[in-house]
């Protein structure tokens, strides 16, 4: 793959989240191990809202900046 196809694919990540409803994106600086984790996290913490109302919620962003952008989509 492609620099450019890798950056292409990163940044359709939000727009196609938006096909769920609404989104809200935030940025977090976190330990690179800590980024997977922080996803599973806010999962377990946003699974009291119901089922159905968050549909994703996944982490990407920039490893060398230690900044991963957490997304919550669904309809709220």
């Amino acid at each position: 793959m492609t620099s450019q196809a890798m950056w292409t694919l990163r940044e359709s990540i939000p727009e196609a989240l938006l096909r769920d409803g609404y989104a809200w994106l935030y940025d977090v600086s976190l330990p690179h191990h800590k980024f997977y984790e922080s996803v599973v996290d806010m999962r377990q913490h946003l699974s009291r809202f119901g089922s159905g109302r968050i549909s994703r919620i996944c982490g990407f962003g920039h490893l060398g900046k230690y900044a991963n952008h957490s997304i919550f989509a669904g309809i709220f």
